[in-house]
Formats: C-alpha cells, sequence, structure tokens
C-alpha cells in the first residue's frame, strides 16, 4: 500500500469575503476539515498549502486573508507550502516534503478548482504521484458565463480522465482512509 498524504489547497480567509465568498464555501470547509480529521487520526500526513499575493493583495503575506482557516488546522505542527502560483509543487519544497515522507499517493482538496486544485493535480501527475481529487472538497466561483457547478464538475472530469481519480471524500475515507490503518 503506498504512502498517501493529504494536500490542502488554499483554504484561506481571503478566499471568503462577506460580499462574495467561494461557492458553498463553508460547507467544502467543513468536509475538508471532517476527512483532514479522519486522515490524521490514521496517522496520514497532511500538508498545507499557502498561497501568498502581492503587497496590497487581499493575500499579502501576514494580512487578515492570507492567513489559513481555523478549522483545517489541527494544532499540531504540520508542513506549510507556500507558493505564488496556482502550481503548489512550482518554485516549492512541497515534491521534498512529500518524498521525505516517502509518499507515493497525495489526496487533493480545496480552492479554486479550475486553478489552484487543478494545477495541482496535473502537477502532481507530472512529479509521479497517484493523484487523488475529492470531488465534494473543492469549489470555486462564477467566471464569465460558467458558474461554480459547472467548473468543479469539469476539474472533476478532466482530472479523472487523465491525471488521477477522483472520488467524494465518503468515498476516500471508505477506500483509502479505511484500508490503510
Amino acid at each position: 500500500m503506498p504512502q498517501t498524504a493529504l494536500v490542502i489547497v488554499d483554504v484561506q480567509k481571503a478566499m471568503f469575503p462577506p460580499e462574495d465568498p467561494v461557492f458553498s464555501g463553508e460547507e467544502v470547509v467543513s468536509r475538508i476539515a471532517d476527512f483532514a480529521g479522519k486522515a490524521r487520526e490514521k496517522e496520514i500526513p497532511v500538508v498545507l498549502v499557502q498561497h501568498s499575493g502581492p503587497p496590497g493583495s487581499s493575500f499579502e503575506p501576514n494580512s487578515e486573508g492570507w492567513h489559513l482557516r481555523d478549522e483545517i488546522l489541527s494544532g499540531e505542527s504540520e508542513p506549510v507550502v507556500h507558493k505564488d502560483t496556482p502550481d503548489s509543487f512550482f518554485n516549492t519544497d512541497l515534491d521534498l516534503i512529500l518524498k521525505s515522507m516517502d509518499v507515493k499517493r497525495i489526496i487533493i482538496c480545496g480552492i479554486q478548482s479550475e486553478l489552484c486544485v487543478d494545477t495541482t493535480c496535473r502537477s502532481g501527475f507530472s512529479h509521479g504521484y497517484k493523484v487523488v481529487l475529492l470531488s465534494d472538497c473543492h469549489t470555486t466561483w462564477k467566471r464569465g458565463d460558467l458558474e461554480p457547478e459547472q467548473l468543479i464538475s469539469n476539474t472533476n472530469s478532466i482530472i479523472s480522465e487523465w491525471f488521477g481519480e477522483v472520488m467524494t471524500a465518503t468515498d476516500a475515507e471508505k477506500k483509502i482512509l479505511d484500508v490503510t490503518a
């Protein structure tokens, strides 16, 4: 059984502005937090990814919006990868962290479906990892004429066709977490 890690991408306070929060954000964060808790119980490593933006942006390092949502934090020391592009692997230490833990499979969830989540899935595949995307644990906003549900569905479809497995958090719990213990 390959070593597995959970990678939580960009679940940061800036994703939830009161005037335009990410689609179904609170529900998605709740599912991510629940899945992360179960992964931690099974001693599956959790890696947190945090996007950093330019000065003055809502993702400016150390600004209120830059901070990770409390619900996904364990209170324990877990690796946090800082990135400034949609790719959690590009110019970061994510690959080194995963290799140091002998990880072969990554379970990915987070925000923004068609950008950082999709890119991290593709890059994980390109780095040789078995990728699992949690279909109900990523979200986004409306983009042009496309509704969030369409973008989420499209991300799930493309990742499942080329880059990895796609399953719900409940299915991943049964198929991965319960057999990893």
